[in-house]
């Protein structure tokens, strides 16, 4: 049996790197990998893909884990001055 976990990344799944019990949003178990990779995906898509991930496993084992994607910094505009008092 596969299992699809959808969890919020927080400091105990970051820190111990495997999801924690206490961050888990939702959990489906299926007979087969592709309807556990879909409910967890179609789940991620709705949450902030920023804070949250998901992991599809298998008998307790990692099959397929997406974690958080992280934006980029925002670059700042190079050789543009404010102009202060106009």
């Amino acid at each position: 049996m596969y299992e699809a976990v959808v969890y919020f990344a927080g400091p105990a799944t970051v820190w111990a790197g495997k999801v924690a019990e206490e961050e888990i949003i939702a959990r489906q178990v299926s007979p087969y990998r592709f309807l556990a990779r879909a409910f967890a995906r179609s789940t991620h898509a709705s949450l902030d893909p920023s804070r949250c991930g998901y992991a599809v496993l298998q008998d307790g084992l990692t099959v397929e884990h997406v974690e958080p994607v992280i934006p980029p910094p925002a670059k700042p505009e190079v050789g543009k001055t404010a102009r202060l008092g106009r």
